[in-house]
């Protein structure tokens, strides 16, 4: 069974409301026929870019598994950046919105470990089954014309963990809020690479090793209030 985050269609349903990200290196289709041709060159993608090597990435490889034209991808992406800047903002959206559900919607004091516990392991288990995630991180680490986005969007990840702190009564001498909510951002950013470079068998032992180094250093600034 494929891991659902929270749907994104319902914003009103959680406490906060989901904060603009976009990437401008593609343009956004304007017409119904448009769109679907452009979400069917996007599944494919995603489907897709999985399995290519770095060599092999580019809009005429993604044009020729889709069935269309190279012509038609350059009426929305002017390079390959183009595919993954979508990629990396349906990514954030996911996120935004699991946040939101996972963390911000279960915000007792008592249960911060369990709700922190799962949100690592559902995104993990997201990232697991749509590969193409790791790969997109690994193409923003390696262009700069990229990583500069996918460091905004750390950067917005990290403002809704703050509130999340926030609203468990999070409170510390020496790790401030916004310390402590990088702290977990960039955990979950290791946890990714890491993930893409594992194998099946050791997929499980990251997941735990990463959300206990979570776990055991938050806890060791936890006050509650």
């Amino acid at each position: 069974m494929t891991t659902a985050l929270p749907s994104r269609a319902s914003p009103a349903a959680f406490p906060m409301s989901s904060q603009a990200f976009h990437v401008p290196l593609y343009h956004r289709p304007a017409q119904s026929r448009s769109q679907a041709r452009f979400d069917l060159i996007m599944s494919v993608a995603r489907t897709h870019i999985s399995g290519f090597t770095l060599s092999e990435l580019s809009l005429t490889t993604i044009a020729e598994r889709a069935g269309v034209s190279v012509q038609s991808l350059y009426r929305y992406f002017p390079d390959i950046r183009g595919i993954f800047g979508k990629l990396l903002e349906d990514f954030y959206a996911d996120m935004n919105f699991s946040i939101q559900r996972y963390l911000v919607t279960s915000h007792s004091p008592e249960h911060w470990q369990r709700d922190l516990t799962q949100f690592v392991r559902d995104l993990a288990d997201y990232a697991i089954e749509r590969p193409y995630v790791m790969k997109m991180q690994l193409i923003c680490r390696l262009d700069p014309e990229v990583e500069v986005y996918w460091w905004q969007m750390v950067g917005a990840l990290q403002e809704q963990l703050v509130l999340w702190l926030r609203l468990i009564g999070y409170s510390s001498k020496d790790l401030s809020e916004a310390d402590a909510a990088r702290f977990i951002v960039m955990h979950l950013d290791a946890l990714l690479l890491d993930l893409g470079r594992s194998t099946n068998l050791d997929q499980d032992d990251s997941i735990a090793r990463y959300t206990q180094s979570l776990i055991g250093y938050l806890s060791l600034h936890f006050e509650a209030a």
